[in-house]
């Protein structure tokens, strides 16, 4: 419904809201902590495409009332004019009145439905060529890791590579490894640098970046949901 998507909206203005007036005085990953709220309002089901069926849900009702309500109807009484007296109704009369209404209840109740088909086709469109888009950049930029990196030494699990494909340190790839500039490992916060990283990586950020490109994708029509994916990010460097 179109109160959900008010309603998410309404939620990341909050947690925008608090993390201004907060942010100086609790925990940086307390602050990073709140996304979580708005990340499982977005999984709720029906919150994804409520906005574009919204129509068709409010159009049912007033259908079934007027089927319902139309059989009790009865007919105005005929009067004879040199008579008072009210002669029923016969049968042959009542499909003269009532035979018109199934037809124009039956066309206002597909009005709604064929408004919405408009909608689901641009959200869906919208959603797979995004989805497109930032798989391609994913693809290249990972093709470009494979063959201009070199590895630096390993943290446990964790790879630490040089390249000269990343403009600052990240985590990238399926299996999360570090990613250096060239000039990382001859600078004296080389290690600070590598901690960072990693604490990245113990925060389990790869995961929230993908609920952050998955919401994009699903709900690229909100501006609130672009907005609370650039902070978040922004946030998430900030716990670290």
């Amino acid at each position: 419904m179109l109160r959900d998507a008010l309603t998410v909206s309404a939620l990341i203005a909050v947690v925008l809201l608090v993390r201004a007036v907060f942010k100086k005085h609790v925990p940086k990953r307390m602050i990073y902590a709140l996304w979580l709220v708005v990340l499982l309002k977005l999984c709720l089901p029906g919150t994804a495409i409520s906005l574009p069926v919204l129509p068709a849900e409010e159009s049912t009702a007033p259908v079934q009332q007027i089927e319902t309500e139309t059989p009790t109807q009865t007919a105005p009484a005929v009067q004879q004019p040199a008579q008072t007296v009210t002669l029923p109704q016969t049968p042959a009369q009542q499909p003269v009145q009532t035979a018109p209404q199934p037809q124009e209840t039956a066309k206002q109740a597909t009005v709604p439905l064929l408004m919405t088909a408009p909608m689901l086709l641009v959200w869906f469109g919208g959603s797979v060529l995004l989805g497109l888009w930032l798989l391609v950049t994913w693809l290249v930029f990972t093709v470009r890791l494979h063959h201009d990196r070199q590895l630096l030494e390993s943290r446990g699990r964790t790879r630490i590579y040089v390249s000269g494909s990343v403009k600052s340190p990240c985590l990238a790839g399926l299996i999360p490894a570090v990613y250096l500039t060239e000039d990382v490992p001859q600078s004296d916060a080389a290690e600070l640098i590598v901690q960072h990283e990693l604490t990245h990586l113990r925060h389990l950020d790869p995961l929230w970046s993908l609920c952050r490109t998955a919401a994009v994708i699903v709900y690229w029509w909100n501006p609130f949901i672009w907005l609370a994916a650039i902070v978040s990010k922004r946030d998430a460097e900030l716990a670290c």
